[in-house]
């Protein structure tokens, strides 16, 4: 019976252990600590943050079993809350948190006294409200980058939408296809702040995209060589107008469907977009940055509403012109209809005729020729020589 009571005495004063006898009980263990930590925070690794690399982990493990020998004998809880929300900036989950606090309290049953035990309490619970703290902390910070990012590609879109609007009103008011093309690729570069814009009209046939305007030094050269692209060939204004659709190079040194310029070296990123007007592609604009992926998929549409704008102004332009023509010949007609009416011999007629004609056309002469005769009634036309004799 007295040895029963001794057995039972002692038992009762292990369980009254301090936190230091604890701490020093608990440290005999302490690589037996660290890999169960380790192994709870592998198998809870999917619940992590993806900026947390697995290779951290042991390295986590190590810290927390150190940690909690220390406050057993500091019993800081504040310290083991800012632990906590250390832990959420590393990247830690709910899920590796939660475990954690449940094998310190596990390990603390199987080897150390009841003491221990509250005080790995005490530790779970600072640790994990540190934690919920720093992950708080961490998405509101994150829904304010979140909602400036948002901010800056809505004022981006906003502005696009603003210049292309101002773009397509100047264009508009041009009504002469010679001054509305250069105006038009000037207007775009210097509002959108572009490296170099073309604009391409397709030539006779469709076979070809036929360069009608480019911006600066490289725009005056590739004008001269009369620059042109193969429809559905091996540039991306070719392809644009083949597809009817528009076409990003984020880095044109990866993009195998473009054409190198040797006159634009500076360009990183190219988009080119089609000229649609009343549903049928009549060309291609081609805009280009010095900057790597300097387009997205939000600047396609702003960017094509312009350039839809631009393609209907440059068909108001050249049916415009074509009424321009057809009028100006009306008057011809008229004019010279009315001054034959007048004329009461064949003669005056037919230098009438050979006279308004040569100027009308800008001949430097025109004859006349009736049947088969082989006389020939001319008239000399005081005029800038013309495309030559006009033979009525």
């Amino acid at each position: 019976m007295v040895l029963e009571a001794q057995q039972i005495k002692r038992v009762e004063s292990e369980n009254r252990a301090s936190p230091v006898e604890a701490r020093e009980r608990l440290a005999v263990r302490r690589d037996a600590l660290t890999s169960r930590l380790r192994e709870v925070l592998e198998a809870t690794a999917f619940s992590n943050r993806f900026l947390l690399s697995p290779r951290r982990l042991p390295q986590i493990a190590k810290a927390e079993a150190d940690a909690f020998l220390d406050f057993l004998e500091t019993g800081d809880a504040d310290r083991i809350r800012e632990q906590g929300a250390e832990r959420a900036e590393e990247g830690l989950g709910e899920q590796a948190m939660l475990r954690l606090g449940t094998t310190l309290r596990q390990f603390c049953r199987d080897y150390l006294a009841d003491e221990a035990l509250r005080a790995a309490d005490v530790y779970a619970d600072a640790l994990l409200e540190g934690f919920m703290i720093g992950r708080e902390a961490i998405v509101l910070r994150e829904q304010e980058q979140i909602r400036r990012a948002l901010q800056r590609v809505v004022s981006r879109y906003a502005l696009q939408l603003t210049t292309a609007a101002e773009v397509s009103r100047a264009a508009s008011s041009i009504l002469e296809p010679v001054r509305l093309l250069p105006e038009v690729v000037d207007l775009i570069r210097d509002r959108f702040n572009f490296y170099y814009v073309g604009l391409f009209l397709l030539g006779e046939g469709g076979e070809y995209a036929v360069l009608r305007a480019g911006t600066g030094e490289a725009g005056r050269q590739m004008l001269g060589m009369g620059h042109k692209l193969k429809v559905g060939g091996t540039s991306m204004v070719g392809w644009c107008v083949a597809n009817t659709k528009a076409r990003i190079a984020l880095d044109v040194g990866k993009e195998a469907v473009r054409f190198d310029n040797p006159l634009l070296p500076e360009t990183r990123s190219e988009m080119a977009l089609p000229l649609i007007s009343r549903g049928q592609v009549i060309g291609a604009l081609t805009v280009q940055s010095t900057e790597v992926a300097a387009f997205s998929d939000e600047d396609i549409s702003a960017l094509q509403t312009m350039a839809d704008q631009v393609a209907n102004a440059i068909e108001n332009a050249r049916l415009f012109e074509e009424t321009q023509h057809l009028a100006q010949r009306e008057r011809t007609i008229s004019q010279i209809t009315s001054k034959l009416r007048s004329a009461l011999d064949l003669e005056t007629i037919l230098q009438t005729t050979v006279q308004e004609l040569g100027q009308a056309l800008g001949a430097s002469e025109a004859i006349v020729c009736l049947g088969t005769e082989t006389t020939l009634l001319s008239h000399q036309i005081e005029a800038e020589p013309g495309d030559g004799d006009v033979k009525v």
